[in-house]
């Protein structure tokens, strides 16, 4: 993996690969948020992260080595490598370690939802031996958006 560019910012930090980019996001003092995407721009947003966490982001600081960027946050550092894209996450206290991740890749998949358009559902119950169960049979799917 080779590094192409390094974007520090006051609550964010891209950094920019051949194979895609990696943002991270100080959303507070014990929570960091990075994203994956081969994407140009990654929006801060989460559905796992409830909305009100965002309103007073954590600064992030950078340190960038030879073989290795980090990045820091509040409680957490994050030990990115430059040679496959692995990170490593601790306390940034202590230095324990919490969670090592491996190498990445990146592939779009696309994001489906499922939808009746505008006719009203036609529901079917079936008796199963642990109760009855509903399907809606005019179901569609509907590519919502690439991921």
């Amino acid at each position: 993996m080779e590094i192409l560019q390094v974007i520090p910012g006051k609550t964010q930090v891209t950094i920019r690969t051949d194979q895609g980019n990696f943002s991270f996001f100080g959303v507070s003092d014990r929570i960091m948020r990075v994203v994956y995407t081969k994407k140009e721009t990654v929006e801060n947003e989460s559905l796992m992260i409830e909305s009100a966490v965002y309103e007073n982001p954590r600064p992030l600081k950078t340190e960038e080595c030879d073989d290795r960027v980090t990045v820091y946050g509040g409680r957490i550092k994050a030990v990115f490598s430059k040679k496959d894209g692995s990170v490593v996450w601790t306390d940034a206290a202590s230095g324990s370690v919490w969670l090592r991740e491996g190498r990445k890749e990146l592939c779009e998949e696309e994001v489906a939802r499922f939808t009746t358009g505008d006719e009203a559902p036609v529901v079917r119950r079936v008796k199963t031996v642990d109760g009855e169960r509903s399907f809606i049979e005019n179901l569609k799917r509907v590519v919502d958006r690439t991921a």
